[in-house]
């Protein structure tokens, strides 16, 4: 398992874990073909690389966890979805990874939601320009940057991703 350097606890990259093990699980029990990413392909935002029946051919995905809102909150939620439009070095973030579909794991749900990549980034590149914000509690709709680094982040809620196309399984 990857630990980010600024993952200081490995909190982030144990819950990241978590929901990977399960969706392979989900994998496995629905006869899907597939392989876990390189690390090579996990820094270009992939954890998964499956065949596509109906495409005919391997699509990549990147699975995202439930987070907090605040380094400081002491549980994960549900109702927000942090989006990262640039990472801490100030390249692109994973809105523009090499991944086909993103999958996020909705906890009180119990589900995963799929959406394409490039539908996410759109929607969000229309619906964050509420300006700019020193504080992560109000980068709803607004553009975060944690002091001393070069990331570029929003909050969005879990409902936009309803938005665009999407689906949902368990």
């Amino acid at each position: 398992m990857y630990i980010n350097q600024y993952d200081r606890t490995g909190e982030c990259g144990i819950r990241g874990q978590v929901v990977e093990d399960m969706f392979e699980s989900w994998l496995v029990a629905n006869g899907k073909n597939y392989r876990k990413a390189t690390l090579e392909e996990q820094f270009a935002h992939i954890d998964f690389v499956i065949w596509s029946e109906p495409q005919q051919k391997e699509i990549t995905v990147d699975l995202k966890a439930p987070k907090k809102v605040s380094r400081g909150n002491s549980w994960t939620q549900d109702e927000f979805i942090w989006v990262e439009f640039k990472n801490v070095q100030g390249l692109n973030g994973w809105l523009y990874g090499k991944n086909d579909y993103l999958i996020f794991y909705k906890k009180d749900e119990d589900l995963f939601y799929c959406v394409k990549t490039s539908d996410l980034a759109k929607l969000c590149e229309m619906i964050c320009c509420k300006g700019r914000t020193e504080n992560a509690k109000d980068a709803l709709y607004k553009r975060y940057t944690r002091k001393g680094r070069y990331d570029e982040l929003s909050l969005i809620k879990f409902e936009d991703l309803k938005k665009i196309e999407h689906y949902s399984f368990r």
